[in-house]
């Protein structure tokens, strides 16, 4: 685990030199330029970035800060309506411990927010540990699916980016336009995902005994038994999706979540003062909104450093580049909304642990369990 948070921070250290730094390994190779200018040549005019992360308008900042506190709502929702077969949480306490793997996550290495958020859901449940992990694999699903569909409409969007004709540089346009191909590829992986899914909801038994029987077959036994535990508590997960009713709420709510964080990006854009300052934004603001949440999520995805910092600003600030912004106010914009997302979250997530009745004990006693 301790090689795996260094690789972690390195990972972030990595991405954020080259948030930082704009380095030209060519010149150095040729000698034009010595390393220090080669290798730390600042990016953009810092001062300048740190005025403009200040300057926010209070209104649309808001307006975010809102869609950010109403997606933990409908996250909890949906975790609630994930694990009500095993038991009936109220509302209020799945809001807390959400917040509180959310200030987890911001705080420890390798994404241990999840384990501990199953920890406390048993804690303060009759659900059993297994059970309670067991949902978060469902919401993960959740998640992947909901991402996917991001990322195929953004592809099918990317017309009215190409239309404008402002998205960053005849760069970045041949970036957006080697991704069309991705459209088959990504269309064919959702559709076999949903089959599998589907498949293992309506003839789960026959699913288990088969997977099984092939981990058994072709791994160790005792890797293969500690797989068959994961895919089982994962089958258990997948009780709710037995309810057509439930199981179309889960999509819902997936969708409403995803919507949230779209209407967040578009009011911080506003908060900086780029909703006119951005072609792409002002003319395609659905398209602009998506290729802006799937390059965030990806910063978000690749593992990092606790708070994901360096993969969230790095990615961020390219996307804002491929929308048309300057340096400066990429930067600024990535730093900006990073950084308030991790101070609500992670208030919000030390708020709950009274709330909750927990202590950090309690949490590290979870950390080394799911270690």
């Amino acid at each position: 685990m301790r090689r795996h948070s260094a690789l972690a921070v390195l990972i972030s250290l990595f991405f954020l030199y080259l948030f930082a730094f704009q380095p030209q390994p060519g010149a150095w190779l040729h000698g034009s330029l010595d390393w220090r200018a080669a290798f730390f040549s600042s990016r953009v005019d810092w001062p300048q970035v740190g005025h403009l992360l200040l300057d926010l308008r209070p209104l649309p900042f808001l307006g975010a800060l809102l869609c950010l506190v109403l997606s933990l709502v409908i996250r909890a929702w949906r975790w609630r309506v994930i694990s009500s077969p095993l038991d009936r949480v109220p509302l209020l306490r799945m809001f807390h411990l959400t917040n509180l793997g959310y200030m987890a996550n911001n705080l420890l290495p390798m994404r241990l927010g999840e384990v501990l958020r199953a920890g406390a859901l048993s804690a303060r449940s009759r659900i059993p540990l297994a059970g309670a992990l067991a949902t978060i694999v469902l919401e993960r699903v959740l998640d992947m699916a909901g991402a996917l569909v991001v990322l195929l409409l953004m592809l099918l969007l990317q017309g009215e980016l190409f239309a404008v004709g402002t998205a960053g540089s005849a760069d970045g346009l041949a970036m957006l336009s080697r991704f069309r191909g991705l459209l088959p590829v990504l269309g064919g992986l959702t559709c076999l995902g949903l089959g599998l899914l589907a498949g293992l909801v309506i003839w789960r038994q026959r699913f288990l005994d088969l997977v099984e029987g092939l981990l058994l077959r072709f791994l160790p036994r005792k890797v293969a038994n500690r797989l068959c535990g994961l895919f089982h508590s994962f089958a258990r997960g997948l009780e709710i999706l037995r309810s057509p009713w439930e199981a179309l709420l889960l999509l819902v709510l997936t969708g409403l979540l995803n919507a949230c964080y779209l209407a967040s990006l578009g009011a911080m854009i506003h908060a900086y003062h780029l909703g006119n300052v951005l072609p792409a934004f002002h003319a395609a603001p659905v398209a602009s909104l998506l290729l802006l949440l799937v390059f965030v999520s990806l910063g978000y995805m690749i593992p990092a450093a606790p708070g994901a910092f360096g993969t969230v600003q790095y990615f961020t600030a390219l996307a804002m580049g491929l929308l048309g912004a300057g340096t400066e106010q990429a930067m600024s914009f990535a730093l900006g909304n990073h950084l308030i997302t991790w101070l609500l979250l992670t208030l919000l997530g030390l708020l709950a642990l009274p709330l909750l009745k927990l202590s950090f004990a309690d949490l590290m006693q979870w950390k080394e369990k799911g270690a």
